[in-house]
Parts: structure tokens; C-alpha cells; sequence
């Protein structure tokens, strides 16, 4: 059990850092609806957060980092399951897991929107296809189109979190190969 003080400092805390990332993820001035803003979704998550002793600030980047769809986020869904599986996914999963999972998960979602290859190809160069960049390039063999539009995004993704590397090449994808190619692109020569 938590102290009611502090979960009431801690669910404003979450609050304002809804606010914050609905308004990073929206690129609009988000304001909350008095629907929306209610005390009791706040303590919920508030207690989430306790519970899995996470600063409010990573709470909301790991549920967002791990939301299909970040703009319909709302509040009354951050003290629930969907959340928490997030919050385990994000901060208590091995990192190759994580990646077994996402692409086991990406990979049977294309399955069930695509009727054939050339199709899952063009759902691979979709950008509103929500889906982390590495995984487009790697699953569509490092396609041209798929790396001019997310190589770069992909590339930055996968340096700052060099454990990846390792994991992405236990899953079958070539890292050295992906090098390559982002070089051959950087150069004109692809």
C-alpha cells in the first residue's frame, strides 16, 4: 500500500507528463478534455507506477514507445492491463525478447493484411504502417526504397542501443550487411 500524499504527487507528476508526450506525439498544443482528466485515472496509474518503481517520466516514454497507437492514448487505459504489459515489455524483458517478440508480432500482422509479397513489400514502405524502422529494412532484405526512406532512422535507432546488434543477428538479420547498404546509400551508390 501507498502513501495517499504521495500517490496524489505522483499521479499530478504522470499528468503533466501525459501532457507532455501527447503533445510531443501530436505536434499540437494537447489539452485535456474534462472527460478525460480525472483524478481516479491519474491515482491508477499513479499506483502502476509505484508498483513497478518507475520515475513518471519513463513510465510515459516506455508507454508510448510501446503503444500501436500513441494519439489515441488516453488516460482512462494507464492504470490498465495494456500498460502493464507495456511497462513489463519495456523495463523487464531481455533484449532479445523484446526483439523476438516485435518481429514474431510484426511479421503475423503483415501475414494477416497481405495477400503477397509485392504486397507485403508495399506495407513495408508505408510509413502509416506502425512499425519500429529496423525491422522494415530488415524484413524487406534491405529493399531501396525501404532503406532511403527508414535506413537512416534505423541505423541512428540501432547505435544508440548497441545490445541490438548482438540480438538482431541471433534473430537471423545481418548487421554487417545492413552496414553496407546504409554506406552504399550514403554514397549514391544504390
Amino acid at each position: 500500500m501507498h502513501d495517499p500524499e504521495e500517490l496524489g504527487f505522483l499521479a499530478e507528476e504522470i499528468r503533466n507528463e501525459f501532457i507532455r508526450k501527447k503533445r510531443e506525439v501530436t505536434n499540437k498544443n494537447f489539452r485535456l478534455g474534462e472527460r478525460w482528466d480525472k483524478q481516479k485515472f491519474w491515482l491508477a496509474a499513479a499506483e502502476l507506477c509505484a508498483d513497478k518503481k518507475v520515475d513518471p517520466r519513463s513510465f510515459m516514454e516506455a508507454i508510448f514507445a510501446h503503444t500501436q497507437n500513441a494519439i489515441g492514448l488516453l488516460p482512462n487505459m494507464l492504470g490498465g492491463r495494456m500498460v502493464q504489459e507495456a511497462l513489463e515489455y519495456h523495463f523487464f524483458y531481455d533484449i532479445k525478447d523484446i526483439l523476438r517478440i516485435e518481429k514474431k508480432h510484426n511479421i503475423n500482422m503483415l501475414k494477416r493484411i497481405s495477400n503477397s509479397p509485392e504486397e507485403t513489400l508495399g506495407y513495408l514502405r508505408d510509413s502509416l504502417i506502425p512499425m519500429l524502422p529496423y525491422l522494415r529494412v530488415f524484413l524487406s532484405s534491405f529493399d531501396p526504397q525501404v532503406m532511403k526512406e527508414f535506413g537512416e532512422e534505423a541505423y541512428e535507432y540501432i547505435q544508440v542501443r548497441p545490445g541490438h546488434i548482438e540480438a538482431l543477428a541471433d534473430l537471423g538479420f545481418d548487421y554487417e550487411e545492413f552496414k553496407s547498404q546504409m554506406t552504399k546509400l550514403r554514397n549514391g551508390t544504390r
